[in-house]
């Protein structure tokens, strides 16, 4: 993760204290932030990635590629796609405190009416938006970069 800022509060002030790797960075809107800034690469000292490790990473590389397998036989990939992104949205969005779902975040998107609060539907919305606009992002990328 390059950046993660850190959002007023108790836990996250006892976070900033105990990690101390977060720096006050501007903002946009003018607001005081701090943020985690990641040390440059590569790491001194260097990695060790001992069997245990390489045993992990493996894993992941094949579940990654269970799933990358599964994405070549599906129907329609769009719709996984669009499912997947409101269900990362809605949990990503819970760990910071948002008290939304995935029937309430469809509710607002289908009716622009929620079950709860508004602010944590909004809030949940904003994160789909954000994916979407960095996957067509990385759309143009690749098309102008020929990848």
């Amino acid at each position: 993760m390059v950046a993660c800022v850190a959002h007023s509060g108790i836990l996250n002030e006892v976070l900033i204290v105990r990690l101390k790797c977060c720096a006050p960075i501007p903002s946009a809107g003018g607001e005081n932030a701090r943020a985690f800034v990641p040390k440059p690469l590569p790491p001194v000292p260097p990695l060790e990635l001992d069997a245990e490790i390489q045993e992990l990473i493996q894993n992941a590389m094949l579940a990654l590629g269970r799933l990358d397998g599964l994405t070549a036989v599906l129907p329609h990939p769009a719709i996984f796609l669009y499912s997947y992104i409101r269900k990362e949205a809605v949990l990503s969005s819970q760990i910071e405190g948002a008290q939304s779902s995935l029937s309430d975040l469809l509710l607002f998107e289908m009716e622009g009416v929620a079950g709860v609060t508004v602010d944590d539907v909004q809030e949940v919305s904003n994160y789909v938006a954000a994916m979407n606009h960095g996957l067509k992002r990385l759309k143009n990328f690749r098309s102008r970069s020929g990848c």
